[in-house]
């Protein structure tokens, strides 16, 4: 099954970059945590990005984008609700997950968004990205090589969220949190369609 983009944008982000990863380190420790945010940590803020995945997950599967509210934006929700009308119900299961079938997950991007015109006002984005397996625990159990892994090709599924939360200085810490600004999915089957769609563009 190829799956559906809710959101345009942006490239599938698979892998973390060295560089971005020790700019996100300097970005975290020496500008959020002294100037915005003293008990900002990335890798608690990783977990708590975690659970809020399986969340959004789970209510694709489930056809419920309304009950979202608050851990998404107004354009991430409407953009969910317009693509679970082209999904059967299941479809949809493709997206539910467990926290076990999650075999790697990292902050891709730390980017701070200053406004030009206003120098108080600020936000800090958060690029996750998730690879996940379906029963990925059972599998680890088994003795399984790389056309075991093949077989079970469909049960791959792929996310890249960006987290968003702002720091202006007239905002007090109770008043914001991390919501999602984007989302997206794909797995194996969608990644080769769109690197075949952008061969033939280049080549047309």
């Amino acid at each position: 099954m190829v799956l559906p983009r809710f959101m345009p944008g942006h490239h599938n982000i698979l892998w973390p970059s060295f560089f971005k990863g020790v700019r996100n380190w300097i970005q975290a420790n020496f500008i959020v945590r002294p100037n915005f945010d003293r008990s900002f940590d990335i890798d608690e803020f990783t977990k708590g990005a975690r659970q809020a995945f399986l969340t959004v997950c789970d209510r694709v599967a489930d056809g419920d984008a309304n009950s979202m509210k608050g851990l998404v934006t107004d354009e991430v929700l409407d953009a969910v609700e317009k693509g679970l009308k082209n999904l059967s119900t299941a479809d949809r299961e493709t997206f539910r997950r467990k926290d076990t079938d999650i075999y790697l997950t990292f902050p891709y991007q730390l980017g701070i968004i200053m406004d030009d015109d206003d120098a108080n006002k600020r936000w800090v984005e958060i690029m996750m990205v998730y690879h996940t397996l379906k029963n990925f625990e059972d599998l680890q159990k088994q003795n399984v090589n790389a056309q075991d892994l093949q077989k079970v090709s469909d049960r791959f599924l792929f996310a890249n969220f960006r987290f968003s939360r702002n720091f202006s200085k007239d905002v007090s810490p109770d008043q914001s949190d991390w919501t999602i600004n984007y989302i997206n999915f794909f797995n194996p089957e969608s990644e080769r369609a769109e690197l075949d769609a952008e061969k033939k563009s280049q080549n047309s």
